[in-house]
């Protein structure tokens, strides 16, 4: 049985996700934050997800998701998926 020191908290668990190769972590930029409310197409994702495909879109990055409605949009607005 795990101690209350050994528990992994969500903010512990980022940290080590952050602590990956390749993985970092990008402020909400002015840039991103227009992009993500002017996607084009019918992306009707809450806000979290909509900055999440439009910081990929501004960056250039690969986008890795399991959320199917994310990767459907992704592949018609040119992100590239991982």
């Amino acid at each position: 049985m795990r101690n209350d020191s050994e528990a992994r908290t969500p903010a512990t668990h980022r940290y080590a996700l952050l602590a990956l190769p390749g993985i970092s972590l990008v402020p909400l930029a002015p840039d991103i934050a227009i992009e993500s409310s002017q996607l084009p197409g019918g992306f009707r994702l809450s806000l979290a997800d909509r900055i999440i495909v439009a910081t990929a879109r501004v960056l250039g990055a690969r986008f890795l998701t399991s959320n199917k409605s994310m990767r459907a949009y992704c592949k018609e607005s040119h992100v590239l998926l991982a």
